[in-house]
């Protein structure tokens, strides 16, 4: 049977990604966004006939409509000639099917002192003024395919935390037990939590990003914590161990409540 994270990545090689483009000439924002052979393609470009030359705007990518913000790529790029342009490739990693935003921002703070001046007396903005230049969304993969990559990466997540939860219950188990038998039993465990967190890396690095972001950072970090509560315990601090197996173990049911809140039922599931 193929893992929750083989069916993710299968999903996505059945159809090609679409592309976002944008290319109207009225636009004072211009950008490419796109999957080729090797990785994700960003550039963007626009005018910016008022600002003078030397002027550094603050270019990113976003998923659109996260909170907290998740950012798949920032990069500067200098204004030559009332234009500026950008551009990133990522060399081995597909952007997700997801709706993402493009935003160019002028930051105050981080302009030279003598165009800070200048700015400040052309158009009245503060030292800590942010200024929107441009904004526009752009969406890669098609609603069907935006949609069933929620899901999976609902189930995949779903999947780990089940996974780290079986780690963290054969350490409370050997932390129950007799203290002498401990070490002996707490190496497997080390080991599996070990290629356990390897095997989630690994899945969550085939994109820059993920929607789902904050609950997958969520379960990485509990992994991360029950390795150093592992590797605590093997050196001979069993009450520490204790405490550390009840808070992951706190951690773990509030992300699956999380996860079952989220994940989406498929149609046939419905009737």
């Amino acid at each position: 049977m193929r893992s929750v994270a083989a069916c993710v990545f299968a999903l996505l090689a059945l159809a090609p990604l679409e592309r976002a483009r944008s290319e109207d000439p009225a636009s004072t924002l211009r950008f490419v966004l796109e999957n080729r052979e090797g990785g994700g393609y960003m550039h963007v470009s626009g005018d910016t006939p008022n600002l003078p030359d030397g002027v550094f705007l603050h270019v990113s990518l976003t998923v659109k409509d996260k909170r907290p913000e998740i950012e798949a790529a920032f990069l500067r790029a200098g204004v030559v000639k009332g234009r500026y342009a950008a551009e990133k490739s990522w060399d081995t990693q597909q952007l997700a099917p997801l709706e993402y935003e493009v935003r160019v921002l002028l930051v105050m703070e981080s302009q030279p002192l003598g165009l800070r001046r200048m700015l400040s007396r052309e158009f009245g903005w503060s030292g800590e003024h942010v200024e929107t230049v441009a904004r526009r969304s752009a969406s890669i993969g098609t609603p069907e395919q935006q949609a069933e990559f929620a899901r999976q990466s609902l189930l995949l997540a779903k999947r780990q935390v089940e996974l780290t939860r079986e780690i963290q219950q054969g350490f409370a188990a050997v932390l129950a037990g007799p203290p002498a038998e401990a070490e002996e039993k707490l190496g497997p465990l080390t080991q599996r939590a070990g290629e356990h967190y390897q095997q989630l890396r690994e899945h969550l690095d085939k994109h820059p990003v993920w929607g789902e972001a904050a609950i997958l950072d969520g379960i990485g970090s509990l992994s991360r914590q029950l390795m150093g509560a592992l590797i605590d315990a093997t050196g001979g601090d069993l009450d520490g161990g204790r405490r550390e197996s009840a808070s992951i173990d706190d951690g773990l049911t509030l992300l699956y409540k999380q996860i079952l809140g989220r994940l989406p039922a498929r149609p046939e599931e419905k009737k």
